[in-house]
């Protein structure tokens, strides 16, 4: 009976450490969502785009300048 009690214990204090206690010091678990996949795809890119110069501000301005 001792042991049936002491599993029930420490399951349930793993069950809050993982569900309330961690995610409040910000520690993301799968209990807290941290496991879920991501809810917005990433948009493709649009042909002809340079990533470099969107990247770096001062090269967009000089490109803008130059047309």
């Amino acid at each position: 009976m001792k042991q049936v009690v002491a599993f029930v214990v420490i399951f349930g204090g793993w069950f809050v450490l993982q569900r309330w206690i961690l995610p409040a010091f910000g520690v993301p678990t799968c209990m807290s969502g941290a496991c879920r996949p991501p809810m917005s795809r990433p948009q493709p890119m649009r042909p002809g785009t340079d990533v470099e110069s969107e990247s770096d501000p001062s090269e967009a301005a000089e490109q803008r300048e130059a047309s």
